[in-house]
């Protein structure tokens, strides 16, 4: 299974060793690829590669971002190239899913939709265009044509765990805490 965490800053500072913590933990569900997508002000932050998740490397492109998530990929569905590395940025949301939407093809095909990658997650952009995502699995997405930048969450039958500390919420689909 694949680990996912982000983060909403509120406007307060992120804790680089919070996340830093959040992201090594989430990267023991992956091991295939990882990436990372912020927003700072009305720009876009983007970075992925192969392998184990550098969470220094994603500590200082989280800098001053209002909005991230990230994702560690352990490939199911799809190819191991970077083109189905998640988060996925689509036509209208950014997207780290955990989970497997076995009729993926189906809900693409229904909505006429042309998918980019092979991944399953793909799927998720009809879905959540159409409020209807309630399906097994965890996620994290930004709608990106939204003034107001936050994670859209969703758990069912995985864990997602949620903590805001110091004004900022952060999330993680493996259970952390502060020492």
């Amino acid at each position: 299974m694949c680990g996912v965490w982000g983060f909403n800053s509120n406007g307060f500072k992120v804790d680089a060793g919070i996340l830093k913590t959040i992201v090594e933990l989430a990267d023991e569900r992956g091991g295939h690829s990882y990436g990372f997508f912020g927003i700072v002000e009305n720009k876009v932050k983007m970075y992925k590669e192969t392998g184990r998740a550098n969470s220094e490397l994603i500590s200082r492109l989280a800098e001053n971002c209002l909005v991230a998530i990230g994702h560690s990929r352990l490939a199911t569905f799809g190819g191991r190239g970077l083109e189905n590395t998640q988060p996925l940025v689509l036509d209208s949301y950014a997207i780290a899913h955990n989970g497997n939407i076995l009729d993926y093809k189906e809900i693409m095909n229904a909505a006429n939709y042309k998918p980019k990658t092979d991944v399953d997650s793909e799927a998720l952009q009809v879905l959540l265009q159409n409020n209807t995502y309630d399906i097994d699995g965890v996620f994290l997405a930004i709608e990106l044509k939204s003034e107001n930048k936050k994670i859209i969450s969703h758990s069912k039958n995985l864990p997602l765990f949620i903590e805001t500390i110091k004004g900022v919420t952060y999330y993680c689909s493996k259970k952390w805490q502060i020492t």
